[in-house]
């Protein structure tokens, strides 16, 4: 009886919310709204248009929709986990909006590295081709148990703001 009614509310649920295709546009508009501030400030440099591109200083807005963002594709998975799977996207997209090669651990705000560790979690691994990011899965310390990395962070979410960045940093060292 309560998997029925779970199922219905789901159901309903995905009929009255927007698809997918919303969320990652909105993604991409904020990626392209940035190149286009940039070549718009007559920001001139050497580097080749990708270099330039992955090379991003996201305002405080920025940021926190794109961290927003990445909280509602966790709640697609977790409310309406049909609608995900039938999405046929590479998530490992996202991560071009908030890392690039070019990039250091420094330049990526905590909340976006921690909200897109969530995502990583959160979805299954068939959504993602993870291009050159298995970093957590190919350092082999998680490789015994992923429950492991939830705990960790399950106990970000629990840390004070002050001190998320510290445990990220730890986290990056143990896994480098």
């Amino acid at each position: 009886m309560m998997e029925d009614f779970v199922q219905l509310f789901r159901e309903a649920l995905s009929k009255n919310l927007p698809d997918l295709n919303t969320v990652i546009w909105v993604w991409q508009s904020l990626k392209k709204q940035e190149i286009k501030q940039d070549h718009g400030k007559g920001k001139s440099n050497s580097k080749t248009p990708a270099a330039s591109e992955a090379v991003q200083h996201d305002d405080a807005e920025t940021i926190l929709l794109k961290a927003v963002l990445l909280q509602v594709i966790c709640l697609y998975q977790q409310v309406v986990p049909h609608m995900v799977m039938q999405y046929n996207f590479d998530f490992s997209k996202l991560l071009k909006g908030i890392i690039s090669e070019q990039s250091t651990p420094e330049e990526v705000p905590p909340i976006l590295q921690h909200h897109m560790l969530k995502v990583a979690l959160e979805l299954p691994a068939n959504k993602f081709l993870w291009l050159k990011a298995q970093i957590l899965r190919d350092t082999g310390v998680f490789e015994h148990t992923w429950k492991e990395l939830e705990l960790w962070l399950e106990h970000l979410d629990s840390t004070a703001e002050e001190h998320k960045e510290m445990v990220i940093q730890f986290l990056e060292r143990v896994s480098a």
